[in-house]
């Protein structure tokens, strides 16, 4: 369709600083590179339900605040979030293989997010100085790599799958982790009265 064909444009719409929301039809498949960047002034985003990938920066320093992640789509691109500081709410679809590269890096208005239990790694950056206050990483997940939580200053609690075999160099460094859990194991438990003397 001619909708789903304007979405296969690189930076299609950036830099659209009067774009206040966007509503896709579930005919489009594929939002491309740069599609939604630097779209200050953009809020809500309603990505459809036929979304399959989301190429790299689609919503780089843009200014939206919810997304709802349809089931169909299977990628989100590296850097897709990248210093959107406004978002505050969103939801990823069972489709999702992966956290890629930078997606969620200086969001720092997310608080918490809740992550699909079948994906299977957390790469570089991808909550990177987030303003994420807890996290359960699933069982699913077998890496998480390198920086991948790094300056979460909210970040008090993780709580780690099973599965996990491979942590990158300072994947939670510069965190305010006072508990971790992982599997069945209480790894670290300092009460702030402790940590505060």
């Amino acid at each position: 369709s001619a909708a789903s064909d304007v979405y296969k444009r690189q930076r299609a719409f950036e830099n659209c600083s009067k774009l206040h929301s966007v509503s896709l039809p579930d005919s489009v498949q594929t939002i491309e590179e740069n599609g939604f960047a630097h779209c200050k002034n953009l809020g809500p985003v309603d990505l459809g339900n036929g979304l399959k990938n989301i190429e790299n920066n689609a919503f780089y320093y843009s200014g939206v605040t919810k997304v709802r992640i349809p089931g169909s789509t299977t990628e989100i691109g590296a850097s897709t979030f990248y210093e959107c500081r406004s978002l505050n709410d969103i939801t990823l679809g069972s489709g999702l293989k992966g956290i890629e590269s930078g997606v969620f890096y200086h969001c720092s208005n997310l608080k918490q997010i809740e992550l699909p239990d079948n994906i299977t790694y957390i790469s570089d950056n991808a909550f990177g100085g987030s303003g994420l206050t807890s996290v359960e990483i699933p069982d699913s997940v077998t890496s998480i790599g390198n920086l991948a939580f790094y300056g979460c200053q909210s970040l008090k609690k993780a709580v780690i799958g099973n599965n996990l075999a491979y942590i990158a160099n300072n994947a939670f460094g510069s965190c305010a982790l006072t508990e971790i859990m992982w599997g069945d194991n209480c790894l670290l438990y300092t009460s702030p009265s402790t940590r505060d003397r």
